[in-house]
């Protein structure tokens, strides 16, 4: 399997909270030998004329705001690359726009492979992300991991992959990765409909062979779960608790195949409440 994480970006805001990610950051990307990229947007709107009359504000003052905080973001980067092992990297970049049309258009440019993202939990009106997942992971190639501030996002010890009505290959290659570096425990979880006995079949039939991809490709410990449940979310999140997971992989977006579910609001609730770190990727 090829070398899935080489470049982790992280959305930065000069906040104590960006300061944990990148601390989180740091050691992900030394044990996978990534580069960090610290990206700054400053994606408010120029004040209006009488605004800026009103506190005094001009044009000259407010580009030396932002070239203090260019510059203050080029120390940081400085400090952390201190902490990187030998021969890895952190870039900085201070951009002006759109959060989201900025970080999918930097990933693209920069073959930035993961996004780590912090996720706010003990505050619902913090609880919104800072970035459309589901959009980034849609429109780029790269896997985006939420993690609650009060969690990690090394030495994962257990990976639930919920499992529907088709094999989740992506997943699958994710999780296979990660659990190669940890000797993961992978937890399939299939998710069954009581009063739907074909679709739960076909459930069962890719839960096994979800099963044998795993295990042809590599020697971690795999337990396989059913549980019923029109909710996924729910399902997936109460599994989460009950097992002290550390990590559950998702899809995002609206898929065709999902005849009863909103993804959107799917992985929006794990992304939001569940416990463990989200990691995710598209389809495709």
């Amino acid at each position: 399997m090829h070398k899935l994480f080489n470049n982790i970006l992280i959305p930065f805001n000069f906040s104590a909270a960006s300061e944990r990610t990148v601390e989180k950051a740091i050691a992900l990307a030394n044990t996978f030998q990534c580069n960090i990229h610290l990206l700054y947007t400053d994606s408010s709107l120029f004040p209006k004329q009488a605004i800026k009359k009103l506190f005094g504000l001009n044009s000259s003052s407010l580009k030396s705001g932002n070239t203090k905080r260019a510059n203050k973001l080029k120390i940081l980067a400085q400090k952390y690359q201190d902490q990187l092992s030998d021969g890895l990297k952190v870039f900085s970049s201070f951009e002006k726009g759109n959060r989201n049309d900025i970080a999918v258009n930097y990933i693209l440019h920069h073959k930035i492979d993961v996004v780590l993202a912090t996720v706010f939990t003990r505050k619902m009106k913090r609880n919104k992300l800072r970035l459309d997942v589901n959009r980034i992971a849609g429109k780029t190639a790269a896997a985006v991991i939420t993690v609650p501030e009060e969690r990690r996002i090394s030495h994962l010890y257990s990976i639930v992959i919920p499992v529907t009505d088709f094999i989740p290959l992506r997943k699958l290659m994710y999780g296979i990765y990660l659990a190669r570096f940890y000797k993961t425990t992978i937890h399939l979880l299939g998710i069954t409909h009581k009063q739907d006995q074909d679709y739960s079949q076909r459930v069962g039939k890719y839960l096994h062979r979800s099963y044998q991809l795993i295990r042809d490709n590599c020697d971690v410990p795999i337990e396989m779960t059913r549980r019923d449940g029109y909710n996924v979310a729910e399902a997936v999140k109460d599994y989460t608790i009950d097992n002290d997971t550390d990590l559950v992989i998702v899809n995002p977006g609206r898929q065709s195949r999902f005849k009863r579910f909103s993804l959107d609001r799917i992985t929006g609730i794990l992304q939001k409440n569940i416990y463990p770190p989200v990691l995710t990727i598209g389809t495709s």
